[in-house]
């Protein structure tokens, strides 16, 4: 499924890098968003690196917190993204940015605009509380949806029956 970045009424930014407050929960929603498919490009703006070598990169953390946090991470075989929230180095929105750059899909910050009234009432509300989804806006293209993890293809396959529609993931911190 190609997936495009677009101006969502202010709703999408690609790799917002910034660090806004720390998440409290949901770190494990970001687990499975952290190893991209091998060669699977989403909209052509994709980070070639590592997730560690990325935040390192753009100063979201040390060197030395990728360094602790790659220890634990041979200890316990949990996702760097997890434990770097875990540890405090790195809060879920800050993580989101870096995970929408890796991955090349854009940012959903609900926290600077709502949701179109129409895209919300399309989506069922089990399934949009079953896979953390939020409806965004409907456009030509399709139903553009925030979600926990617009990589996982059961998810979307479930919201796509909710919405008989062409369903357009953006990553959203939870």
């Amino acid at each position: 499924m190609t997936r495009r970045a677009r101006d969502v009424s202010g709703l999408a930014e690609h790799g917002d890098d910034t660090d806004q407050g720390a998440g409290a929960t949901g770190s494990e929603a970001w687990s499975r968003l952290e190893e991209p498919d091998a060669g699977q490009e989403r909209n052509g703006e994709r980070y070639a690196g590592k997730l560690g070598d990325l935040l390192v990169e753009r100063e979201l953390i040390t060197p030395s917190q990728l360094g602790e946090a790659l220890i634990q991470q041979a200890a316990s075989g949990k996702r760097l993204g997890s434990l770097l929230v875990e540890l405090g180095a790195l809060d879920e929105v800050a993580l989101a940015g870096a995970l929408s750059e890796q991955l090349g899909i854009p940012l959903a910050d609900l926290r600077k605009g709502s949701p179109d009234d129409g895209a919300i009432a399309l989506l069922p509300e089990s399934v949009a509380r079953a896979h953390t989804a939020i409806p965004i806006r409907l456009t030509d293209a399709g139903l553009e949806v925030a979600m926990a993890d617009p990589m996982d293809t059961e998810a979307i396959r479930e919201v796509y029956e909710g919405v008989r529609t062409q369903v357009i993931g953006f990553i959203a911190p939870p």
